[in-house]
């Protein structure tokens, strides 16, 4: 019986690039979706999510960079590289959206500020009592 993978079968999985993985995930699915639906529900939430998502995320891409340079540091003493470069994926994507995010409710914030102003002035001048 010949043995192809005999260091593998010692090989243990770096403990970093499987927090990458679970960081991004979950930086994904509880950060990424609350912030959707808590948008919806209760705003103030939002920002906490939100807030969730990108420390996360950034956690999950500098874990994953740490692991990434351990196992290559091991030279076959350890497994993981496939999550750990997952992890930095999806840490580094999720920066950026929340970037674009940012600049993207700047923008709104902007074109929009003078026209909302508008309409909650004239609004609160309907509801306030004339003397």
């Amino acid at each position: 019986m010949t043995d192809y993978n005999s260091s593998s079968a010692s090989a243990q999985t770096n403990p970093l690039s499987i927090a990458s993985l679970v960081s991004g995930v979950a930086a994904w699915v509880i950060g990424g979706l609350g912030s959707c639906l808590m948008t919806f529900v209760f705003f103030p939430l939002a920002f906490c999510t939100a807030i969730l998502f990108l420390g996360g995320n950034i956690a999950a891409a500098i874990m994953g960079h740490m692991a990434r340079n351990q196992i290559r540091q091991n030279a076959g003493a350890q497994t993981g590289d496939g999550m750990a470069l997952t992890g930095i994926v999806l840490g580094w994507g999720g920066v950026g959206i929340s970037v674009l995010a940012v600049c993207g409710l700047i923008l709104v914030a902007v074109l929009l500020g003078p026209a909302i102003g508008s309409v909650y002035s004239e609004i609160m001048l309907t509801l306030t009592p004339q003397p």
